[in-house]
């Protein structure tokens, strides 16, 4: 109250955080006392919001009518296109108007005024004056069979409105035997035991009319799909369970869904509880949740369907021991010696936890490595030696060993102190490690070697400079600050460059 308090009138200012209530005043005299309320409502400003009437519009057109919401004490103000003229309603909400022949497409705009301000908004008015331009190729199966649903389409034409697409005998287009008027560019036809093969088509349209029609010719396909490719995925090291993703690459022409089928209770196909899972084309994957209680193999089965039939199953044995571990890998020189480690290795196996490393007792001292990929012996003897190794897991070992046939021929050379150094390059032990490691390697001569260590992606995250004496030598590391995977050791210097790879779990 600025002023005229205490009187019968009184002056008040309303500041920006005022809000919607009552003004009430009390009057007394000597002999009586009374009151009045008035509810006042506050607002933070005029909002003239959108404009509603027919868009787009056919020219010439008359008593088309744009209005906005009527707001008390305010005045509005309308401006229209070039060729469009206000008939009725200027200086209200709501006006009407009529499009000349040649009014074009473009905005109308009303400007509100009140006591609170001033606001205003506008929208754009299409003005039709063709009719559509025919619509593009539809996309969609050439052949169809008796029950497929079927998804056709074109894409959006710019000057239409709707679209009408119109069936022929034994197709129903989203459920309708006779022309569907829709807005979508894309419908689904179900052929039905009528369908002998016939002609799909689609107009746009607008309020000029009709565009000219496009066809698709569609024919009665009566044959089955070919059975799916090869099936890809884990086969192999199931045992305890996972979820696996399976495949085939190549689409089955005519095809509209497949079938996959497990023999393992308990699996899930796509985290569901089912034997069998239909997936629609053109997907042609699916994940297998395999039970932890997994201990035994079975088979997983894919087949493709159209309305015309089924193909027949293509199927994947899924085993649950690893498979056979790959070639082994021989030191580059054999020889006869006490001191030399000879370090044979093969690649990790999926599904295995362990390995199971076979070689002669007679010429040969087993050093480091049963049970891992990576076997470190020594040979006392020449003549032919049989190493052999499985992969293994809780559920069993492969059904076949990888082999290799090697043969030391000649003791290793020596140093002029008489030790013995090997030219095959480094051995690291044990390996797989929780982080202390030996670096074992043989020196020519008294000589600086550089040991670097490399992540998988090649980047250097540890470095040494190890001063060699002739002869053996041995480094030995602590590499717990490296996270858990696998490196590769490398060792430069005194011209020998060798690597090797180390696991550390």
């Amino acid at each position: 109250i600025t002023a005229g308090s205490g009187t019968n009138s009184i002056t008040t200012t309303w500041s920006s955080t005022a809000v919607s209530g009552n003004v009430s005043v009390n009057a007394s005299t000597t002999c009586s006392s009374g009151s009045a309320t008035l509810p006042v409502t506050v607002t933070s400003g005029l909002t003239v919001g959108a404009i509603s009437g027919n868009s787009p519009i056919c020219r010439p057109a008359t008593g088309v009518v744009y209005s906005v919401v009527a707001q008390a004490g305010v005045t509005y103000v309308w401006t229209v296109p070039t060729g469009v003229t206000i008939t009725a309603g200027a200086g209200t909400n709501s006006i009407t108007t009529s499009w000349s022949s040649t009014a074009v497409t473009s905005a109308i705009k009303v400007v509100g005024t009140s006591s609170c301000g001033k606001d205003s908004t506008t929208r754009t008015i299409t003005v039709r004056t063709a009719v559509p331009t025919q619509p593009s190729t539809v996309t969609g199966a050439t052949t169809a069979c008796i029950g497929d649903a079927l998804r056709y389409s074109i894409t959006t034409v710019a000057t239409a409105d709707y679209y009408v697409w119109t069936p022929k005998t034994g197709m129903l287009i989203n459920g309708s035997a006779t022309a569907l008027t829709t807005t979508d560019t894309a419908v689904t036809v179900t052929f039905t035991t009528g369908f002998v093969g016939d002609t799909l088509k689609v107009n746009a349209g607008n309020c000029k009319g009709l565009s000219i029609v496009r066809t698709k010719v569609i024919t009665r396909n009566t044959t089955a799909p070919t059975t799916p490719g090869v099936i890809s995925g884990q086969t192999t090291g199931i045992c305890g369970g996972g979820t696996y993703t399976y495949s085939f690459a190549t689409a089955v022409t005519n095809a509209t869904s497949y079938t996959w089928r497990t023999k393992t209770a308990g699996a899930l196909l796509n985290g569901q509880a089912v034997s069998s899972l239909t997936i629609a084309a053109p997907t042609q994957s699916i994940t297998v949740t395999y039970p932890t209680t997994t201990t035994t193999f079975d088979s997983l089965f894919v087949k493709s369907n159209n309305g015309c039939g089924s193909s027949a199953e293509r199927g994947l044995k899924v085993n649950v021991i690893p498979a056979t571990p790959g070639t082994i890998t021989t030191p580059a020189v054999l020889c006869i010696g006490t001191t030399v480690p000879q370090v044979f290795s093969v690649a990790a196996v999926t599904g295995a936890t362990s390995y199971t490393w076979t070689y002669p007792t007679t010429g040969t001292t087993y050093v480091s490595g049963q049970g891992t990929t990576s076997l470190t012996l020594r040979f006392t003897a020449t003549g032919p030696k049989a190493i052999t190794v499985k992969s293994a897991n809780a559920c069993g070992s492969s059904t076949t060993s990888a082999s290799s046939s090697v043969s030391p021929t000649a003791a290793c050379p020596t140093a002029r102190d008489g030790s013995a150094y090997d030219l095959s390059g480094i051995v690291v032990y044990p390996n797989p490690t929780r982080g202390n490691v030996t670096i074992a390697y043989t020196s020519i001569d008294n000589s600086d070697y550089t040991l670097n260590i490399y992540d998988m992606s090649g980047r250097l995250v540890d470095s040494y400079v190890l001063n060699a004496i002739e002869g053996f030598n041995q480094k030995e590391l602590n590499l717990e600050s490296l996270v858990k995977g696998t490196y590769i050791v490398s060792l430069k210097g005194n011209g020998l460059v060798t690597q090797t790879r180390l696991i550390l779990e």
